[in-house]
């Protein structure tokens, strides 16, 4: 009766919320237009201003140039009088008008930066109304609530279930309920650690096909959500699955039963599985099919698994400013070496959200490195290029290695110096 009338409640929540987003959608759609329109007023109203303002000062200008114009015309035919008085008039003539050509010449030849107004070029545009309308206008904060009167009478309905003590019956086994594990570090330490888990599962009877519908594709719909982890299983064998179990069609087991999950064609190397290292170009549902681990842990338990083909892959959030989540099936390959010894190359995967921190760790184990010794990890560009990694929280894609990167781990001297010196980095190309 609990769990029918948590059921109700929960479903009238659904109704409401459904109802609440409704209103606050519509009601962000009426904002958005009463604002606009505001600011499209305003904006009309500047450009008005800003026309007006414009065909003024065009005037005046315009006015400026004809005035120059006009001094253009009197000093040219003030020079052509000159010119033919100083040809043709007698000594009294070109003494006579002499001082008055010159003074008249001077005024109109004054230096053009004591009467030429800059400020006709410039336009101001005043936002301070704008402004001041939409602080004015603004609508406050809305919240659409469940209504006090709906939230007493649900919880009046729990308050009217009784509660029952369970008891457990001693002389019956309880059956043990298998609990994801959280695996963390590198791509190698992901993969051996749900090897070792897939392998501790215990085989379970199959249930009836519905259930197992309802159960692995209810688990396949979920949101992908940074850090957690997927699985790829062969396409074919997972086409022979849904129709084993009619999941796109109402006729139940069309095809026999598909045994266990083969992923055998996804590996570089079947024979030496890795679940690190696939194969190029394969395509999502083309040749592969990503479940989540707690699906895929229902399907080993239900059929069994090959040779231990266990691949794993964690979602990383991908995007510079939008970020979005995804499931990173291939992964960054670095060339990984200890300072001392440069020549000896070990390549590793890692996942562009692990840190640097992740790789130190990662590293100090692969080169027998103690916790407690002091190290500086490089990046090396060229030969004898190096770019500090000195950010242990900064993920491989933030640091902006690229694939096939060579990454070197310097261990401190134990006089406290470091064979290379001081640290000194190429900078980072923004």
């Amino acid at each position: 009766q609990l769990f029918r009338q948590m059921e109700e409640i929960q479903n009238r929540l659904k109704e409401s919320l459904q109802l609440n987003a409704q209103k606050s959608r519509q009601h962000v759609h009426t904002t958005v237009q009463t604002l606009t329109a505001m600011v499209k007023e305003e904006g009309n109203r500047l450009l008005a201003c800003i026309d007006t303002e414009e065909e003024s000062r065009n005037k005046q200008i315009d006015a400026e140039i004809e005035g120059v114009q006009i001094n253009l015309a009197s000093a040219k035919s003030t020079c052509e009088f000159a010119e033919t008085l100083a040809r043709e008039g007698g000594d009294y003539e070109v003494v006579s008008f002499s001082q008055d050509t010159t003074r008249r010449l001077n005024e109109l030849t004054k230096p053009p930066a004591e009467t030429v107004d800059f400020e006709l070029a410039n336009i101001p545009v005043d936002y301070a109304i704008m402004k001041n309308k939409l602080t004015t206008d603004s609508l406050p904060t809305t919240k659409y609530s469940l209504p006090k009167s709906t939230e007493k009478e649900l919880s009046s309905l729990l308050k009217g279930v009784p509660r029952r003590t369970p008891t457990v019956n001693r002389q019956a086994p309880l059956k043990h309920e298998q609990t994801v594990p959280c695996v963390a570090g590198s791509i190698q330490e992901l993969v051996e650690g749900w090897n070792v888990y897939i392998q501790s599962l215990v085989r379970e009877e199959q249930p009836d096909v519905d259930v197992q519908t309802s159960a692995i594709y209810a688990e396949i719909k979920k949101e992908l959500k940074k850090g957690d982890t997927w699985f790829l299983v062969d396409a074919k064998w997972f086409k022979h699955l849904k129709e084993y179990v009619g999941y796109d069609s109402s006729d139940k087991q069309l095809m026999g039963h598909p045994g266990p999950i083969d992923n055998s064609s996804l590996l570089k190397d079947p024979q030496h599985p890795d679940g690190a290292c696939l194969k190029r170009h394969l395509i999502d549902e083309w040749y592969y099919c990503l479940v989540p681990a707690e699906a895929f842990c229902k399907l080993v338990s239900w059929y069994g698994i090959e040779d231990s083909h266990v691949i794993p892959r964690k979602v990383v959030e991908h995007g510079v400013f939008v970020k979005h989540c995804k499931v990173e099936v291939y992964l960054m390959e670095l060339k990984l070496c200890n300072y001392s010894n440069m020549k000896h190359l070990v390549t590793q995967q890692f996942s562009r959200g692990d840190t640097i921190g992740q790789m130190e760790e990662s590293m100090r184990s692969l080169f027998n490195i103690p916790t407690d010794r002091r190290v500086r990890m490089w990046n090396k560009y060229m030969s004898i290029t190096y770019e500090l990694l000195d950010k242990p929280s900064e993920t491989v894609e933030d640091s902006g290695l690229y694939q096939g990167q060579v990454i070197v781990i310097e261990e401190q001297n134990y006089d406290g110096s470091w064979p290379r010196g001081l640290a000194t980095t190429k900078p980072k190309t923004p």
